[in-house]
């Protein structure tokens, strides 16, 4: 499915009124920061309500993208596995370091789906 994206609003995941407003706002996506935005100290907290907020949350038109930590970083794999079950529309991976790195992903993507019973294909990268 080809999604146009014309705007997109970050939102830190740490931010749970930043999270509940940002459905009110008339952009094509949503990024869902776990990563820049989101002090170290709450990286946990952030996973968390993500998670609740893809889970929970009206699908409505928006594309609901999450922005996890780089390869190389400890908190790579624990975001995945914290994200991945909630179904997001889109995994984010900065910082990339070559093709490897998204072939990576782009498994342990697939692993999730077939894990969790979601259509192949259904979480883009």
């Amino acid at each position: 499915m080809t999604r146009v994206r014309r705007s997109i609003i970050f939102v830190p995941g740490s931010e749970r009124r930043k999270l509940e407003k940002c459905r009110s706002f008339p952009a094509d996506s949503l990024l869902l920061d776990l990563e820049d935005s989101v002090a170290p100290e709450m990286v946990v907290t952030a996973r968390s309500q993500v998670s609740e907020f893809l889970r929970l949350g009206d699908r409505g038109p928006q594309e609901r993208m999450v922005r996890i930590h780089g390869v190389r970083t400890p908190q790579f794999h624990e975001d995945l596995q914290a994200i991945l079950p909630a179904r997001p529309d889109a995994i984010v991976v900065p910082k990339v370091n070559g093709p490897a790195e998204v072939q990576l992903v782009d498994e342990l993507i697939s692993t999730a789906e077939a894990l969790h019973q979601i259509p192949p294909g259904s979480i883009r990268l």
